[in-house]
């Protein structure tokens, strides 16, 4: 979804703030 900001989380995904934020979205 766009309306998130999932697409910087991504290039963040040493952060474990991105994967719980979303409730573990799938990272690609």
């Amino acid at each position: 979804n766009p309306g998130f900001d999932f697409s910087q989380a991504q290039f963040t995904g040493g952060c474990p703030d991105p994967r719980t934020f979303m409730g573990g979205i799938r990272s690609e």
